[in-house]
């Protein structure tokens, strides 16, 4: 007599049992899916990044800036957000807004409204507030066909209910999360075109071309006095302005 396999133990399994213990079953599976789906949403828009706030855009210009322009005399920064470009230059204390060319903004489209990311926030909501009375009605299903079932098909359906549940729970985080500054906000606005915050990121690459002027000009001097001997001074700032490199070298790179 040939020996069943674990697929034709399970088959078996299932085909044994009533149709409405099968309903209760697929329920209870759909219902492991559901409930991880709106808990991973939650925790999705849970742990999206807040840009509604004034550090939130000083993270967001950090981020995306990029010195077109860095030298003892001036220093200009430029950053992208949406649409539009932002450019600050030092020496006037200054913040321009600017756009592309018409042209091109005329073959754009503007973005299109997503019903199910708007009105998701009260479908999870409804979800999790239903999860707890789901979850259990799944247990006491599941509880109750796993008892009477072989090793073969609980197995089964711990692995299907665990992949269920991975799934759900992945697919809702991927849908609740999301990083889209949001570049019309008025808080994020205003941050965007607070010149303070420019000059903040753009006077210490300014000191730091100061020093490197400051340092090469030490050496030509000691190298006029004393040639072929170490500038000492011009050795000692340099060491202690470091960071300056490292800061002129990642604001002159292209976001």
């Amino acid at each position: 007599m040939a020996k069943t396999s674990r697929v034709q133990k399970v088959q078996n399994w299932w085909k044994s049992l009533a149709r409405t213990k099968k309903r209760k079953v697929i329920l209870a599976l759909a219902s492991v899916f559901v409930t991880s789906y709106f808990v991973g949403w939650y925790f999705g828009r849970d742990m999206s990044p807040k840009y509604d706030t004034e550090d939130a855009a000083r993270m967001f210009i950090a981020a995306n800036l990029h010195a077109d322009v860095v030298s003892s005399d001036e220093v200009i920064l430029s950053a992208d957000a949406g649409l539009a470009t932002y450019t600050y230059t030092l020496s006037t204390d200054s913040v321009m807004f600017s756009l592309p060319p018409a042209d091109q903004v005329a073959q754009m489209k503007p973005p299109r409204r997503n019903p199910f990311r708007e009105e998701s926030r009260f479908l999870a909501l409804a979800g999790i507030a239903a999860a707890p009375g789901g979850a259990i009605g799944a247990f006491s299903t599941v509880t109750e066909v796993v008892t009477r079932a072989t090793l073969p098909a609980r197995i089964t359906l711990y692995v299907t209910a665990a992949a269920l549940c991975a799934t759900g729970g992945a697919l809702g985080f991927w849908m609740g999360y999301r990083d889209d500054a949001a570049y019309d906000a008025p808080v994020f606005a205003h941050a965007l075109k607070d010149r303070d915050n420019w000059r903040a990121y753009a006077k210490p690459l300014h000191d730091c071309m100061n020093t490197r002027d400051a340092i090469a000009l030490l050496r030509k001097i000691d190298a006029a006095d004393n040639p072929g001997k170490p500038s000492k001074d011009a050795d000692r700032l340099e060491a202690s302005s470091g960071r300056c490199n490292h800061l002129v070298t990642w604001a002159t790179r292209r976001p």
